[in-house]
């Protein structure tokens, strides 16, 4: 068996988490602070600007801080690898939401 394919499918049962993780970084975050930035009165271009700050993947240099502290690396680059796709989406998705509900 290659390399490739024992990869691919350690990756198998964990797609669910995934998947989750992905999500959570580029819609879950982004809404946690707009949602709160409409409330408090901030600006429709610093909501906007925040929006996308956070709908942004994460950088890949978390691989290196999740191995260097003794976390699960693989996964963690699996998540930042998929979050990596997902903005193409999500991020004109959230635009489009918070723009019709008249927060931008």
């Amino acid at each position: 068996m290659s390399k490739c394919k024992m990869i691919d499918q350690s990756f198998v049962g964990q797609m669910g988490w995934i998947m989750a993780g992905s999500l959570y970084k580029v819609v879950i975050t982004p809404l946690a602070f707009v949602i709160p930035m409409t409330w408090l009165g901030f600006s429709s271009e610093q909501i906007a600007t925040a929006f996308v700050l956070f709908s942004v993947p994460s950088a890949m240099n978390a691989y290196i801080v999740t191995k260097k502290m003794g976390g699960d690396g693989e996964p963690g680059a699996a998540v930042i690898v998929a979050a990596m796709f997902l903005p193409v989406l999500t991020m004109p998705a959230g635009i489009w939401l918070i723009r019709s509900a008249g927060i931008i």
